[in-house]
């Protein structure tokens, strides 16, 4: 959904506020957290374990304020959220993911990319769309490209890529579908992968 190179921007493909709006709005009986992420931004309108835990990987700032000032400031700017992250405990996902299905599913790309999280986005955004698209631009051949991924929201790239790889710590099913499965995150899986795919 948002691609950029040297802080240049290639591709930001939004939801838009108003839509957003409406998400926000069926998600509300499910209570879950909504971290919303804006190129390089993100938002949540609380703060609690899951955006602290986010905060430790990303390294940058999250800006904790209601969801009406975050949507009032996007519907002035014309813009919107690249995507959501919706956390709920594993017992709910199923019928949270299927709810916004039923409502929205021809207007979004949802996709677990773990079981306790649900990524929405633009339906013209996915990571197989980011790589369909970078290979059209810079003129790669299917064959070159080497997707590296180690949740559900991977397995299209994985499957689409010349060499896919999935993670060691990838569930059963990532790992099924892989051309090669290096070691986990914890045990430099994607280095390792790179090494002894390109010959390192």
């Amino acid at each position: 959904a948002y691609i950029s190179i040297n802080q240049q921007i290639l591709l930001d493909v939004g939801i838009p506020a108003s839509l957003t709006r409406r998400i926000h709005d069926l998600l509300l009986p499910f209570d879950p957290t909504v971290i919303y992420y804006h190129q390089d931004q993100w938002f949540c309108d609380h703060k609690d374990y899951y955006t602290d835990y986010e905060q430790r990987i990303t390294h940058i700032p999250v800006t904790i304020e209601p969801f009406e000032k975050t949507i009032s400031s996007w519907e002035k700017q014309g813009t919107g959220p690249n995507k959501l992250l919706v956390v709920t405990g594993e017992d709910r996902m199923a019928d949270l993911r299927a709810h916004l299905s039923t409502h929205l599913g021809e207007e979004l790309t949802l996709a677990n990319s773990k079981t306790i999280y649900l990524e929405v986005m633009a339906r013209a955004a996915s990571k197989l769309q980011a790589i369909r698209w970078m290979i059209d631009r810079f003129g790669i051949a299917q064959s070159e490209v080497i997707a590296i991924g180690d949740n559900y929201n991977d397995r299209e790239m994985i499957e689409f890529a010349g060499c896919g790889i999935a993670m060691g710590n990838a569930p059963e099913a990532i790992r099924a579908v892989a051309d090669y499965v290096t070691t986990s995150n914890n045990e430099d899986g994607v280095a390792r992968a790179l090494i002894k795919i390109l010959n390192w």
